[in-house]
């Protein structure tokens, strides 16, 4: 969903003549297929000028040739004008563009600018340069963090060529319009990264490691992408406290992978499985993560996977909790007496007994008969209730608008919908709030505010009047205290 970001305000103002001429574009950058909104005002001497004709002209920078876009607009009775256009095609040139608008007033012509960029992707390089420039991420040694949402048709999200750096995603989203051949967020033969507190969506893979080691992933939302998380040749790395749901493949996939730690990670609603491991991914240990509402498998390994431990685990309605390949052995189902294996909903059996054995007087907490997968992969030591990680479940929310429209109408009433998902334990009560600003020096402001229950899921619903002044307003929604705090925003387009 398309999100406002702050861009350049650039000013055109003659103190002789009194004019004063705003531009403003709705992002500092754009990706191919994206559309740009350009909206400014006409003022003399701060007083609002109506019906004055403005050109926009935007032409990639050094271009000679015939510009980009080409328009005549008329400001409103608020000095307001108001552009756009999509960024598509041939024509759609990466690199930088000018954006220069003239207003044809009784005076001199009063002239202002502004640039955006056309990306694919954005790069923290090896020497540590983020580029571009202007992307929304800030820098302070080898430590970045977003400033703002990342989204568009991009090839890639981010891509991280510098080893030993931190990425914090302070809460904010990536998110692309296509999944092909994307990446969230990409890494290929470093090592020692940090990715933490970040939402990613909607891409081939959410995260993509190749050839990596000691790299962390810490405390993510995964959702709507085909695999959440993919490794290839990749090792001693860790996946800690994510959220990994409703991926179209798997919600993590290793691949010639060994030696990494995964624990203490929500995987559910994925489609193929929870995590899946294959060719040669051995050694790794996967501990303390739920598995729940998987369409196909919990967790599937094939294709000579050898000792992996799988312990500590919740394994809850999956259609198949757990599937072994006969070439894949060795792995192991639990930690031993008196730590236990994993909890499977499915399981059977009684607990009358306790001991190594299971032959003892009085119950453990530990099933007195195994839980078998497939030939040797076996829980010797299944647990009778869930498994409890000692840490809090991620939340994130999806906003929708009805009607949904491209543009709405001055005075019309509309329902702001967020729906809460994957909420797994019971939380604090939090609060649900909604914000609308903008749009360009139109000061408006709206707040609103939902309590939500502890471990509450579903739809709540805010009403929105669209104010009378045309423009684009930003939508914002927040839900705390998660973990994380949940972040969504979309921008409205009013005429």
């Amino acid at each position: 969903m398309p999100v406002l970001v702050l861009t350049l305000l650039v000013l055109a103002y003659s103190p002789q003549s009194g004019w004063s001429l705003t531009v403003q574009t709705d992002r500092r950058y754009y990706t191919v297929g994206d559309k740009v909104y350009v909206s400014g005002r006409l003022t003399y001497n701060d007083y609002h000028v109506a019906s004055i004709d403005v050109s926009v002209v935007v032409r990639l920078s050094g271009s000679t040739g015939s510009p980009y876009h080409l328009k005549t607009t008329t400001t409103d009775q608020n000095g307001m004008y108001n552009d756009s256009f999509p960024i598509a095609g041939p024509k759609a040139i990466l690199g930088q563009y000018n954006v220069t608008v003239t207003a044809s007033t009784s005076d001199t012509p009063i002239t202002s600018w502004t640039t955006f960029l056309l990306i694919d992707r954005i790069y923290i390089e090896a020497n540590g340069d983020v580029s571009p420039s202007s992307a929304p991420i800030s820098r302070s040694g080898d430590a970045y963090w977003l400033t703002g949402n990342i989204t568009g048709n991009l090839v890639d999200g981010i891509d991280i060529q510098r080893s030993n750096a931190v990425l914090d995603g302070a809460g904010f989203t990536l998110n692309t319009t296509s999944q092909s051949g994307s990446y969230g967020i990409y890494l290929n033969s470093i090592s020692n990264v940090t990715i933490s507190n970040v939402s990613i969506r909607s891409f081939q893979d959410g995260i993509y490691e190749q050839g990596c080691s000691n790299c962390d992933i810490v405390e993510t939302n995964l959702f709507s992408n085909g695999n959440g998380i993919y490794y290839q040749q990749s090792s001693f790395n860790t996946v800690e406290a994510n959220n990994i749901t409703m991926n179209s493949y798997a919600g993590i996939f290793l691949e010639m992978s060994q030696n990494n730690n995964i624990s203490r990670n929500r995987l559910a609603n994925n489609h193929v499985g929870a995590i899946k491991l294959q060719d040669f991914s051995s050694y790794n240990n996967i501990v303390g993560n739920d598995f729940a509402n998987n369409t196909r498998y919990g967790i599937y390994i094939i294709w000579s996977c050898y000792y992996n431990r799988v312990f500590h685990n919740n394994f809850v309605n999956n259609t198949v909790q757990a599937h072994v390949d006969p070439s894949s052995s060795g792995n192991v189902w639990d930690d031993g007496y008196p730590s236990g294996g994993n909890y499977w909903n499915d399981y059977t059996g009684v607990d009358n007994f306790s001991g190594p054995h299971q032959n003892e007087t009085g119950s453990d907490g530990i099933g007195d008969t195994a839980y078998v997968i497939y030939a040797n992969n076996v829980d010797n030591y299944p647990l009778m209730g869930a498994w409890n990680p000692t840490w809090a479940p991620t939340v994130h929310l999806l906003l929708s608008v009805d009607p949904d429209r491209t543009t709405y109408v001055r005075g019309q009433s509309v329902t702001l919908r967020v729906n809460v998902l994957n909420q797994l334990n019971p939380l604090l009560t939090s609060t649900l709030t909604l914000t609308v600003t903008g749009p360009g020096d139109y000061y408006y402001f709206d707040f609103q505010t939902i309590n939500v229950a502890a471990d509450a899921v579903g739809e709540y619903s805010f009403t929105w009047n669209v104010p009378a002044v045309a423009g684009t307003y930003v939508v914002e929604v927040s839900l705390v205290p998660p973990r994380l705090t949940a972040y969504e925003a979309a921008w409205l387009e009013v005429a």
